[in-house]
């Protein structure tokens, strides 16, 4: 007997059960060797189901980001630390130099007695400014007998009756376009040892007790010492104005009428004044 197809697709779950008595069951088997449209729906149910991952809960993705972010975290901070570590050694101990003799243009130097008699040196000289080291222009000698570390130093050492003096700068370094810094500073030009007979700067003898005892002293060094013994008493500030090139050279105290000189020490007039 010809069973009907929809009869068979209706039976074939129970036939893939094997819930069905032996002669249904022989009977669905026969037709399904004889028909391809039922054979194939009888293999699509046959065939195993696809095995799905499990969903995550919503506890265990938080779980998961909060993992993932932790790493991330640890990461980051631990390049912070590396960061600081080596930031702070760099700035702690970044190489650096003393400034060449002839970075420092025209160096000239004197040593005078001030008015409570103590002996000085007063160094003036011209440099470029550095694009790394724009506070070298106020770098002044310090009375420390060690140079110190840091990107701009500048300091003395003693060694006898010798001073030497310098100014350092980093290693690495450019130099500002057509900027020039003019310095003047003052020193003591003794110790408890006694006189120094000679200053080194920037590794030259620059004065020494044979060759330069007899120099004459100009006017705007004392009073350039005058003006900062005052500014530091009082607490108040000065203005002092340095340019080779127009050989020019004074300063006032704030409010003060203004002194020129030129570097050969001759008093001079003109109109300009200082803000």
């Amino acid at each position: 007997m010809k069973i009907d197809c929809e009869i068979i697709k209706d039976l074939l779950p129970l036939y893939h059960d094997e819930a069905v008595s032996e002669k249904t069951a022989e009977a669905v088997k026969k037709h399904l060797e004889g028909c391809t449209g039922c054979k194939d729906e009888y293999e699509k149910i046959s065939a195993p189901l696809p095995v799905q991952e499990e969903e995550k809960t919503t506890g265990e993705k938080f779980a998961r980001f909060m993992k993932r972010h932790r790493i991330k975290q640890a990461i980051l901070v631990g390049v912070l630390i590396i960061s600081l570590i080596l930031g702070g050694w760099f700035s702690l101990n970044v190489p650096v130099i003393d400034v060449p003799f002839e970075h420092f243009g025209e160096v000239k130097a004197y040593r005078y007695e001030d008015e409570y008699g103590h002996k000085k040196f007063c160094v003036i000289y011209c440099s470029p400014e550095y694009s790394l080291g724009s506070m070298i222009k106020y770098a002044n000698i310090k009375h420390a007998k060690v140079p110190m570390n840091q990107f701009m130093t500048a300091g003395e050492q003693i060694e006898g009756g010798v001073l030497k003096a310098f100014e350092r700068t980093p290693l690495i370094r450019g130099f500002k376009k057509d900027a020039v810094h003019e310095t003047i500073w003052t020193f003591e030009a003794e110790n408890l040892y006694g006189d120094y007979s000679k200053l080194i700067f920037g590794g030259e003898t620059v004065w020494s007790l044979e060759e330069n005892a007899d120099d004459p002293v100009p006017e705007y060094v004392y009073y350039f010492d005058k003006l900062e013994k005052t500014c530091r008493q009082t607490g108040n500030g000065y203005t002092w104005i340095m340019d080779y090139e127009k050989n020019i050279i004074g300063g006032a105290t704030d409010g003060g009428e203004v002194i020129y000189w030129n570097f050969e020490g001759e008093r001079i007039d003109i109109e300009d004044s200082f803000d």
